[in-house]
C-alpha cells in the first residue's frame, strides 16, 4: 500500500498519526517554547506534526508540501 499526499490528508488526525507511527520514520524533531515539531518520512513524502510540547498531544499532522520548509528544517535539525 502506498499513499499519496492528497490520500494522506483524507485520514483524521488520528488515523494519521497511526499511519506514521506504523510506517512512518522519525527523521527529526525540534522543541519550541509551547510545541514539538517533528519531521517524518512516510512512503515518498514527508510529513509534518505539531504537539503541544505542555501535554505532548498531537494538534497537526500534514505533508509538507513546500521543499524550502523541509530543506529548512533539515539544515537547521543538523546544526543541533
Amino acid at each position: 500500500m502506498i499513499l499519496s499526499k492528497s490520500e494522506f490528508c483524507q485520514f483524521s488526525l488520528k488515523a494519521k498519526k497511526r499511519l506514521v507511527m506504523e510506517y512512518g520514520e522519525l527523521l527529526l524533531d525540534r522543541s519550541f517554547i509551547q510545541e514539538k515539531v517533528c519531521i517524518y518520512k512516510i512512503y515518498e513524502f514527508h510529513v509534518e506534526a505539531i504537539y503541544n510540547k505542555q501535554n505532548n498531544e498531537l494538534i497537526k499532522m500534514e505533508p509538507i508540501f513546500s521543499i524550502p520548509l523541509l530543506k529548512y528544517y533539515v539544515t537547521a535539525g543538523k546544526k543541533k
